[in-house]
């Protein structure tokens, strides 16, 4: 994750804010001070300190939280540890998760139209809001793919605007013609 947030030109912070919960209610606040700092100095950049929370909690609110975002796990007694799917939910600035995207690899591309798409929009280039029409998030492939029916459109678009730009042309460079072939007559 650390890695994908690097390559991206925001902070943590400035266009985005990140949320890292912990599920084990072993966990504390203590360990989660050095698990910040110990990501933040990953990242190369102090200033996201603001921007970038570790939080710790009883288990009702782990659950809570858990269970708001769709996030299934569970302990194995055995083995003494957490089961669960790697992944990161990217959320509205209202708190809606707007994307799950899974693995552990998460390209700084992917990171970026997560953001713009929750975003609405707020922060983000006119390019990104574009390449959103064109791409989808996959869950299957586990990055942004090729929206195939978003692209036909824009194609079709294009040609139709394309065909209409040369009609025009060809009508008006016709009609030209036979106003200058009329006035020759006269």
């Amino acid at each position: 994750f650390v890695a994908g947030l690097k390559e991206l030109e925001w902070t943590a912070g400035q266009e985005f804010t990140i949320v890292t919960v912990s599920i084990d209610p072993r966990d504390d606040s203590a360990g989660a001070v050095k698990k910040q700092a110990h990501q933040i100095e990953n990242y190369g950049r102090p200033s996201a300190t603001t921007g970038w929370h570790f939080l710790t909690g009883e288990q009702a609110a782990i659950t809570a939280v858990a269970e708001a975002v769709g996030f299934k796990y569970d302990y194995d007694a055995e083995r003494g540890e957490y089961m669960h799917a790697a992944g990161i939910f990217v959320l509205t600035p209202a708190g809606k998760v707007s994307q799950t995207l899974l693995g552990l690899d998460f390209p700084a591309k992917d990171l970026r139209l997560a953001l713009v798409e929750a975003s609405a929009g707020k922060i983000g280039s006119a390019l990104d809001r574009a390449l959103l029409f064109c791409f989808h998030y996959d869950a299957a492939e586990g990055r942004y793919a090729p929206a195939a029916m978003n692209l036909m459109r824009l194609g079709g678009g294009v040609c139709a605007l394309v065909l209409a730009l040369w009609l025009t042309t060809v009508w008006r460079r016709d009609r030209r013609r036979r106003l200058v072939a009329e006035g020759s007559h006269s």
